[in-house]
């Protein structure tokens, strides 16, 4: 084959990831910032316990609800036109929640980035599992899944740090430069490599995502969404209503367990070669789930900030390892014109599994009040 073909496609895929990445990147990150300026925003919203909750959920809802609609867009229309679209209108988004006068503007803002997230999540991994194939493929969700872990750590660090000295406006407008960046790259990838589009199809095939293994593998998602949710939501408004720490310190705190989290990802493929896929998920889940215990019953007043980190590592460690292998479970094997279809199903049940997780902590109790 001409040389110079195979260098313009390779060159093609490495678009394709770096595209992909940003936009999970963008996506994940929006949730973790906002979750550390929470206090600051209900403080200077004036918004209840309840409000303040659907600031996150609003953006969940919207978010799973419409996963599945914009998955089935992108089969039909093409993965990187609905991906293209999704950024535009969360960019648009996030502008209008840094600049909303209200509570009420700021939650339509977030419920609109919601609608844009949808769009973008499903179909930054449908890029990669239409785009990558064999051990590529592995190593490119091994990225992809590595991305929501980093995002982790840049979003609760970063977070902390636009909230103490500029503000939670801009936790916000942050989102806008980024934005549009990455739809300036996404449109010019969709120029160069339009001809690699996913063939758009009328067909619906849910056979292809209710397999068994494919079931199973989004059940567990939805724990796992339900885990990191509740887990990151709780831990920042316990160190700042409970413990009085600051939002940077709170970003401080919880970057071990993001970077953690990051490595674990990375990790996986290796751990894959040499244990098998279900010795990784046993032992993953054995980790996270001791970790998810101690620090349950770590969180009290005199707990100090060592012990924390220590539970969060853990736990970190074990969730970390488990990301990866379960979106390749959930995603493998789906024929193409079902590609954006297995994704979205997979980031529903991440994103159900969050907003169950919020629910569960708000409806028992488990999060503090401001003292």
């Amino acid at each position: 084959m001409n040389i110079v073909y195979l260098a313009a496609r390779a060159s093609t895929s490495r678009m394709t990831l770096a595209v992909a990445c940003v936009g999970q990147l963008l996506v994940v990150i929006d949730g973790l910032i906002v979750t550390v300026a929470l206090p600051a925003i209900r403080s200077d919203m004036e918004l209840s316990p309840t409000s303040q909750s659907w600031v996150v959920n609003g953006y969940l809802l919207a978010f799973g609800g419409l996963l599945l609609p914009a998955s089935r867009a992108a089969d039909r229309l093409g993965h990187r036109r609905v991906f293209i679209a999704g950024v535009a209108v969360f960019t648009l988004a996030s502008l209008c929640a840094g600049l909303a006068p209200n509570g009420g503007m700021l939650l339509t803002a977030r419920i609109a980035q919601g609608i844009g997230a949808a769009a973008v999540a499903p179909t930054s991994l449908s890029l990669l599992t239409t785009t990558f194939t064999g051990p590529a493929r592995s190593r490119a969700l091994s990225a992809w899944s590595a991305t929501s872990a980093v995002a982790g750590a840049g979003g609760l660090v970063v977070g902390g740090i636009i909230t103490s000295e500029f503000g939670w406006r801009w936790v916000f407008f942050t989102n806008v430069p980024v934005g549009v960046a990455l739809f300036a790259f996404a449109a010019a990838l969709s120029a160069v490599a339009s001809s690699d589009e996913t063939p758009p199809t009328t067909a619906y095939p849910w056979r292809a995502v209710l397999r068994r293994r494919i079931v199973l593998a989004n059940l567990a998602m939805t724990a796992l969404g339900a885990a990191m949710t509740a887990a990151l939501y709780c831990l920042s408004l316990f160190l700042q209503n409970t413990q009085g720490r600051t939002p940077l310190e709170t970003g401080s705190l919880l970057l071990p367990m993001s970077v953690v989290l990051a490595l674990g990802a990375v990790a996986s493929p290796r751990l894959l070669t040499r244990w098998g896929t279900q010795r990784v998920l046993r032992a993953g889940t054995i980790m996270a789930a001791v970790g998810a215990a101690t620090l349950a019953m770590s969180m009290n007043d005199d707990c100090a900030g060592a012990v924390l980190v220590g539970a969060t590592l853990v736990w970190a460690c074990g969730t970390g390892v488990l990301t990866m292998p379960t979106v390749s479970l959930a995603t493998s094997d789906v024929p193409p014109g079902a590609a954006g279809l297995a994704s979205g199903v997979m980031s529903v049940a991440r994103q159900i599994g969050g907003v169950v997780g919020i629910v569960a902590v708000v409806a028992l109790g488990v999060v503090p009040a401001p003292g």
